[in-house]
């Protein structure tokens, strides 16, 4: 070969190596940009999901907690609801008790110690208010002290109220089981929290 020839042939040799190393330089190069924008995609995605997954665990909670409201405002409604039947099914025997006290022989002894109880705390005259059904105690109630006695719709269960005019005193069944039912409310430990 000739020496042109040879110097072509270096010459060539020359710039495939000097191609050869800019491809693998490029090649290089195209995969580091490759493998960074790879590592920054996934970093963005792992991100984008932690994210995310605050999102749902923030509202998993908020779920959560608003159920768990929900459900403890039910339970105290139930509570308070069975609190009242109870409640309710106590006062409610214990007035048929009391009407049947109201029927008894002691009715009357119980009548005539609330107005001689009253009497001293009243000017005259003085008035006394029964149910309805107790006006057949009214000659009794009169023989034990001097008063006028008239019916008051207001009494359902028993006993009376007596007045002066200006002080009413309140000794009525009626009065004694709604003082005991404020009082059990206000004092039994069946309060809802």
């Amino acid at each position: 070969m000739t020496t042109q020839e040879q110097k072509l042939s270096k010459f060539i040799l020359a710039i495939n190596k000097e191609a050869k190393e800019r491809r693998n330089q490029i090649l290089r190069d195209a995969k580091e940009y490759s493998d960074r924008e790879l590592e920054r995609a996934e970093q963005e995605v792992l991100n984008d999901a932690y994210e995310l997954i605050q999102k749902e665990t923030a509202n998993m909670r908020n779920a959560i907690g608003m159920d768990l409201s929900k459900k403890t405002i039910e339970g105290r409604r139930q509570l308070i609801l069975k609190r009242d039947a109870l409640t309710d099914e106590i006062f409610e025997e214990a007035k048929v008790r009391l009407l049947e006290f109201c029927k008894s022989e002691k009715y009357l002894s119980f009548v005539l110690n609330r107005a001689k109880e009253s009497e001293p705390l009243l000017s005259k005259p003085i008035t006394v208010y029964i149910k309805e059904s107790d006006k057949n105690l009214i000659p009794e109630i009169q023989k034990c002290f001097e008063c006028e006695v008239f019916v008051n719709e207001d009494i359902l269960i028993g006993g009376i109220l007596v007045s002066d005019g200006k002080l009413l005193i309140d000794q009525t069944l009626d009065g004694r089981l709604s003082d005991a039912r404020t009082r059990f409310i206000s004092t039994s430990a069946l309060t809802v929290v």
